[in-house]
């Protein structure tokens, strides 16, 4: 398979169903039934949801790095850090690695981790769609709900 027929936006939505109706049904499996324990419950779902996020957003990014070079010209302007957008950015990366840390600090218990990391990766992956079918390629680049 060459780069050109990958790095496509109907792979990327095809990696976002395929990772995330496992990790949904997975979701139901755990909240449903008392199979697992609830810490075991959680590193499930901190494991796919960290695979889910790693494969998806990286075919995103390589995907708008692919077009760039295709379409040529430069990529987006640099913004100073303090930029509402880069303040936006580092909040929102911040913030996927807060429901992780805490259950294993026992700041929170395993079952409310649990659901808060299930509601992050639900956000990262209706940015992820947004920013691959909605967005032009400027606009993708420098969409700061995204990962590094």
């Amino acid at each position: 398979m060459t780069k050109e027929k990958f790095l496509t936006v109907r792979w990327n939505n095809l990696l976002s169903l395929g990772l995330g109706i496992p990790a949904l049904i997975y979701v139901v499996v755990v909240l449903s039934t008392s199979g697992l324990s609830v810490r075991a419950g959680f590193i499930g779902i901190v494991v796919i949801g960290v695979l889910y996020c790693l494969v998806v957003e990286w075919h995103s990014a390589k995907q708008l790095a692919w077009q760039r070079k295709n379409l040529g010209g430069q990529g987006p302007a640099k913004l100073r850090f303090t930029h509402p957008r880069n303040l936006i950015f580092l909040a929102y990366n911040i913030i996927y690695w807060i429901p992780f840390i805490l259950p294993f600090t026992k700041i929170i218990d395993y079952r409310t981790g649990f659901i808060a990391f299930f509601v992050v990766i639900i956000i990262r992956a209706v940015a992820n769609l947004y920013r691959n079918n909605v967005l032009k390629l400027e606009q993708a680049e420098s969409f700061p709900l995204r990962s590094p």
